[in-house]
């Protein structure tokens, strides 16, 4: 658990959801950076963004989680 900061062009139009499918709010941070509160354990997913050609670095996808 915690909070998950993730980085990625022009994310704010994305949508987040929870394992179960409830649709989860996030902070928007800038406009490549969202953050949102995890639990212990679940998976959530972000759909919903253009694809990158090619994510160099992971660091740079995932900040925190």
């Amino acid at each position: 658990g915690g909070t998950a900061t993730v980085k990625y062009p022009s994310i704010t139009g994305a949508v987040v959801r929870d394992e179960t499918g409830k649709a989860i709010n996030f902070t928007v941070e800038d406009n490549n950076v969202i953050s949102f509160d995890t639990e212990a354990g679940k998976t959530y997913v972000i759909y919903g963004f253009k694809a990158q050609n090619k994510i160099n670095d992971l660091k740079n996808f995932i900040k925190n989680c």
